[in-house]
């Protein structure tokens, strides 16, 4: 009988964030979090078919289904006839040149006023 009433007298404690009444205000804003999740994911995986189906799958609404089969071949055409190979080749060029400049305005700057340097 002893142990009965020491079982029952032991605390259990709460896990932080289970007070239901607490998040109850919270479930409006939760939902609308949720289907923003749902839709990105669905516009995420929309884009990924659209660009493995073809045109013709695209605008007959068949996209997602992609009845025809995954076509690899839409990234190699895309790369070469728009020449994606000189953008990534200029992107970290023009970041590189973008960030020296400001950082450098920002150090001759702060020479200016008589700051150093960080």
């Amino acid at each position: 009988m002893t142990k009965q009433k020491e079982v029952s007298k032991v605390k259990r404690h709460k896990l932080p964030g289970t007070d239901w009444k607490k998040q109850i205000p919270l479930l409006p804003g939760h939902i609308i979090v949720g289907i923003w999740v749902l839709f990105t994911f669905v516009m995420l995986a929309w884009i990924l078919c659209a660009s493995l189906a073809t045109s013709r799958e695209i605008m007959g609404g068949q996209a997602m289904l992609l009845p025809s089969g995954p076509h690899f071949d839409n990234y190699a055409r895309a790369w070469s006839a728009n020449n994606i190979s000189v953008f990534f080749f200029e992107l970290p060029v023009i970041r590189y040149l973008h960030y020296g400049r400001f950082c450098f305005n920002k150090c001759t700057s702060s020479l200016c006023f008589g700051k150093k340097c960080i």
